[in-house]
Protein backbone atom coordinates (compact mmCIF):
# COMPACT_ATOMS: atom_id res chain seq x y z
CA UNK A 1 0.00 0.00 0.00
CA UNK A 2 1.51 3.41 -1.04
CA UNK A 3 2.02 6.15 1.51
CA UNK A 4 -0.66 7.93 0.09
CA UNK A 5 -3.56 5.57 0.20
CA UNK A 6 -2.00 5.00 4.11
CA UNK A 7 -2.72 8.30 4.74
CA UNK A 8 -6.57 8.01 2.62
CA UNK A 9 -6.77 5.25 5.00
CA UNK A 10 -6.10 6.29 8.14
CA UNK A 11 -8.34 9.97 7.66
CA UNK A 12 -11.51 7.69 6.70
CA UNK A 13 -10.81 5.29 10.19
CA UNK A 14 -10.16 8.68 11.85
CA UNK A 15 -13.45 10.10 10.66
CA UNK A 16 -15.73 6.78 10.99
CA UNK A 17 -14.49 6.74 14.57
CA UNK A 18 -15.70 10.41 15.04
CA UNK A 19 -18.43 9.44 13.39
CA UNK A 20 -19.75 5.92 15.31
CA UNK A 21 -18.58 8.00 18.46
CA UNK A 22 -21.10 10.57 17.46
CA UNK A 23 -24.07 7.93 17.78
CA UNK A 24 -22.70 6.33 21.18
CA UNK A 25 -22.12 9.77 22.87
CA UNK A 26 -25.85 11.10 22.05
CA UNK A 27 -27.39 7.54 22.85
CA UNK A 28 -25.82 8.12 26.56
CA UNK A 29 -27.15 11.34 26.83
CA UNK A 30 -29.92 10.32 26.00
CA UNK A 31 -30.58 7.64 28.16
CA UNK A 32 -30.72 4.99 25.09
CA UNK A 33 -28.31 1.94 26.02
CA UNK A 34 -26.35 0.46 23.20
CA UNK A 35 -24.56 -3.00 22.91
CA UNK A 36 -21.46 -2.23 20.66
CA UNK A 37 -19.45 0.35 19.06
CA UNK A 38 -16.91 -0.70 16.34
CA UNK A 39 -15.21 0.83 13.20
CA UNK A 40 -14.81 -2.55 11.36
CA UNK A 41 -15.75 -2.65 8.22
CA UNK A 42 -18.90 -4.98 6.81
CA UNK A 43 -20.43 -5.59 4.17
CA UNK A 44 -22.53 -2.08 3.89
CA UNK A 45 -20.26 0.36 6.42
CA UNK A 46 -17.51 1.56 7.93
CA UNK A 47 -18.48 1.10 11.49
CA UNK A 48 -21.66 0.59 13.48
CA UNK A 49 -23.19 1.22 16.68
CA UNK A 50 -25.55 -2.11 17.70
CA UNK A 51 -28.65 -0.61 19.71
CA UNK A 52 -30.54 -2.54 21.87
CA UNK A 53 -33.71 -3.37 21.10
CA UNK A 54 -36.87 -0.90 21.35
CA UNK A 55 -38.77 -0.92 24.68
CA UNK A 56 -41.98 -2.82 24.22
CA UNK A 57 -44.12 0.62 25.24
CA UNK A 58 -42.09 2.29 21.91
CA UNK A 59 -43.41 -0.20 19.50
CA UNK A 60 -43.55 1.44 16.17
CA UNK A 61 -46.44 -0.38 15.49
CA UNK A 62 -48.94 1.76 17.73
CA UNK A 63 -50.85 4.11 15.99
CA UNK A 64 -49.93 7.62 14.80
CA UNK A 65 -52.85 9.12 17.37
CA UNK A 66 -51.73 6.68 19.99
CA UNK A 67 -48.22 8.45 19.18
CA UNK A 68 -49.38 11.98 19.29
CA UNK A 69 -51.13 11.58 22.83
CA UNK A 70 -48.22 10.29 24.57
CA UNK A 71 -45.02 12.65 25.36
CA UNK A 72 -42.93 9.44 26.23
CA UNK A 73 -42.69 8.34 23.25
CA UNK A 74 -42.39 11.48 21.31
CA UNK A 75 -39.43 12.46 23.53
CA UNK A 76 -38.35 8.95 22.78
CA UNK A 77 -38.38 9.34 18.79
CA UNK A 78 -37.38 12.70 18.97
CA UNK A 79 -33.80 11.21 21.03
CA UNK A 80 -33.69 8.48 18.14
CA UNK A 81 -33.75 10.37 15.33
CA UNK A 82 -30.97 12.56 17.08
CA UNK A 83 -29.00 9.38 17.84
CA UNK A 84 -29.33 9.13 14.23
CA UNK A 85 -28.23 12.44 13.36
CA UNK A 86 -25.25 12.87 15.39
CA UNK A 87 -22.75 10.76 13.71
CA UNK A 88 -22.59 12.66 11.01
CA UNK A 89 -22.63 15.78 13.47
CA UNK A 90 -19.32 14.43 14.84
CA UNK A 91 -17.63 13.48 11.71
CA UNK A 92 -18.44 17.54 10.12
CA UNK A 93 -16.53 18.46 13.60
CA UNK A 94 -13.31 16.56 12.42
CA UNK A 95 -13.71 17.25 8.66
CA UNK A 96 -15.73 20.23 8.44
CA UNK A 97 -16.96 18.65 5.20
CA UNK A 98 -20.76 17.08 5.28
CA UNK A 99 -20.44 13.05 4.33
CA UNK A 100 -23.93 13.18 3.03
CA UNK A 101 -22.82 9.84 1.21
CA UNK A 102 -21.29 8.20 4.69
CA UNK A 103 -24.56 9.52 6.69
CA UNK A 104 -27.07 8.17 4.22
CA UNK A 105 -28.25 4.89 5.89
CA UNK A 106 -28.61 7.00 9.11
CA UNK A 107 -30.53 9.61 7.72
CA UNK A 108 -33.04 7.30 5.64
CA UNK A 109 -33.90 5.87 9.21
CA UNK A 110 -34.06 9.42 10.32
CA UNK A 111 -36.01 10.13 7.77
CA UNK A 112 -38.65 7.20 8.09
CA UNK A 113 -39.14 7.90 11.56
CA UNK A 114 -39.60 11.47 11.44
CA UNK A 115 -42.42 10.73 9.16
CA UNK A 116 -44.01 8.02 11.28
CA UNK A 117 -43.62 11.70 14.37
CA UNK A 118 -44.93 14.79 12.06
CA UNK A 119 -48.28 15.52 10.19
CA UNK A 120 -47.43 16.92 6.88
CA UNK A 121 -44.22 16.87 4.35
CA UNK A 122 -43.33 20.89 5.67
CA UNK A 123 -42.96 19.68 9.02
CA UNK A 124 -41.27 16.69 8.65
CA UNK A 125 -38.13 18.33 6.60
CA UNK A 126 -38.28 21.57 9.07
CA UNK A 127 -37.97 18.67 11.97
CA UNK A 128 -35.12 17.26 10.19
CA UNK A 129 -33.04 20.26 9.78
CA UNK A 130 -33.52 21.20 13.32
CA UNK A 131 -32.45 17.96 14.36
CA UNK A 132 -29.39 18.25 12.58
CA UNK A 133 -28.54 21.35 13.82
CA UNK A 134 -29.15 20.12 17.51
CA UNK A 135 -26.82 17.57 16.83
CA UNK A 136 -24.10 19.84 15.62
CA UNK A 137 -24.85 22.22 18.53
CA UNK A 138 -24.76 19.03 20.77
CA UNK A 139 -21.02 18.36 19.42
CA UNK A 140 -19.96 21.86 19.64
CA UNK A 141 -20.40 21.25 24.06
CA UNK A 142 -17.49 21.12 25.93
Amino acid sequence: MSTQASARMRRRLRATAYHEAGHAVISLLCGIPFKEVTIAAGEDSFGHVLNNRWPPSMDRKRSFDDFRSDPKRRIYFENRILIDCAGFAAQYKLTKKHDWKGAREDFQFAAELATETTYQEDERRAFLRWIRVRAKAMMEEP
